[in-house]
């Protein structure tokens, strides 16, 4: 089938591959070191300086990944972190405002197909990174949006990237725009289907055409302002799970889409919700439209007010 090298899949499956090749290339990105043991950790901080970020190399969803603000937490955030994996990278803490980019690759032609707003709830779950979701169409000004464009761009055409899907994480920060990570693969969870709801287009067709040999259809990966959507997630407190009510309200709100949960089931009765820490930690979540960024995301927090598990 059409796609990635081997070696490209090294580079964008693995973190400290990856940025040492951003560094190499030149391209905007956060200062990484590679951490194998408690004494490249202690040596990471003098180069960091507080605080930075802990991650695993070849993880995804924010999993093991930590904010490390003092010596006093290095310890139990290697261990935290390493229980992901074994190895590990320490990245400068970058500030600004966070995206998400899903572009197709065919005949060496990068076409983005979607740019989203990324909601995270930093104090509340502070020193984790948890993800609350995503609004379309982003609220970067053009020219921001087209800086973006084409690192991805540039990113694609020196791996040589003909044919394939990409998702990049990015930040826009008062020094510019940087590229936090990106991956040979569509977004989730179901990213696609907020970009078709605001752009029109239709990332996971245009892959199917690409294994195919096929060239994918020009509405599939040309990007159309459609309407605003916004995403979120349902965050609940520990416990035991027993119901979910208020799921037969939601069709009578305006504006809303649809409701899911994470992993396309309820939980068990009496399966155990713990605290969240990363994406895998998910329950549910509410996609709703508007016609502008306020409103949709207006709309879909009503929906989440209507939504109470059962716990105990």
């Amino acid at each position: 089938l059409p796609g990635l090298t081997s070696e490209q899949a090294n580079i964008l499956t693995n973190k400290w591959f990856m940025n040492k090749f951003f560094k190499e290339n030149g391209f905007p990105c956060p200062k990484t070191l590679k951490i194998k043991t408690m004494d490249d950790l202690v040596k990471a901080k003098s180069i960091l300086g507080y605080p930075f970020v802990l991650k695993p190399q070849d993880a995804a969803g924010a999993r093991g990944v930590k904010k490390v603000y003092s010596d006093d937490q290095l310890e139990s955030s290697f261990t935290y972190s390493i229980c992901i994996s074994n190895n590990l990278i320490a990245q400068e803490l970058l500030i600004g405002t966070e995206h998400s980019v899903e572009a197709v690759v065919y005949a060496g032609k990068t076409y983005i197909t979607g740019f989203s707003d990324r909601l995270f709830r930093y104090a509340e779950f502070d020193p984790y990174f948890v993800e609350e979701g995503d609004i379309l169409p982003t609220k970067l000004k053009t020219e921001e949006f087209k800086r973006f464009k084409l690192i991805l761009e540039s990113v694609a055409r020196k791996l040589d990237i003909q044919s394939g899907v990409l998702k990049a994480d990015v930040i826009m920060t008062k020094d510019g725009p940087k590229i936090l990570e990106i991956a040979g693969r569509l977004a989730s969870p179901n990213f696609w289907k907020l970009c078709n709801l605001a752009y029109g287009t239709n990332s996971a067709r245009a892959a199917i055409y690409i294994c195919l040999n096929k060239q994918p259809l020009e509405k599939d990966v040309t990007m159309n302002a459609r309407q605003a959507v916004a995403f979120k997630c349902k965050f609940f407190k520990p416990g035991f799970y027993q119901n979910v009510n208020g799921l037969n309200k939601l069709k009578n709100i305006r504006g809303f889409n649809h409701f899911r949960w994470w992993h396309n089931k309820p939980p068990l009765l009496n399966e155990y919700i713990g605290e969240f820490r990363n994406l895998s930690d998910m329950v549910a979540f509410v996609v709703s439209i508007g016609a502008d960024c306020y409103n949709a995301e207006k709309n879909c927090d009503k929906a989440l007010k209507q939504i109470s598990l059962e716990i105990k």
